[in-house]
């Protein structure tokens, strides 16, 4: 998953840059997509899950699946519709993906995570999870 500068906001520093500067308001850990979503088990459709755990005082986990290669975004936003985090913005392979967003940063309340996806044979795609975070 390559991700373009633009794409991940300014404030997001790296672990190394953390330490060497003020601390970072989200640091993003991305694992690229693999073929298979378990056992034998192939990804036919867009997907994504509800983040984990939720609620969150740290940090959680967001899954998604993309069953064909294409242009993937995942972001964070308010309850007033702010963008406060991309955390997958660019083409993708199929398979399942995996975004983690450290939540210590945000302010105690209730987000909307959305992934649209332009699927070629399979139309657009978009859904939404909520994540709570909690102090």
């Amino acid at each position: 998953l390559t991700l373009a500068p633009e794409a991940i906001m300014a404030r997001t520093t790296t672990a190394a840059q953390a330490k060497a500067t003020a601390a970072p308001r989200f640091v993003l850990h991305v694992t690229t997509g693999r073929t298979t979503a378990g056992e034998g088990t192939v990804v036919t459709e867009f997907a994504l899950a509800a983040p984990a755990p939720n609620p969150t005082a740290s940090a959680a986990t967001i899954t998604y699946d993309v069953p064909e290669a294409t242009t993937v975004t995942v972001a964070v936003y308010d309850l007033l519709g702010r963008r406060v985090a991309v955390l997958a913005q660019g083409d993708v392979a199929a398979g399942r993906h995996t975004a983690r967003v450290e939540a210590g940063s945000l302010a105690p309340g209730v987000y909307v995570v959305r992934m649209t996806a332009a699927g070629g044979g399979a139309g657009t795609f978009a859904a939404t999870q909520r994540m709570t975070v909690v102090r």
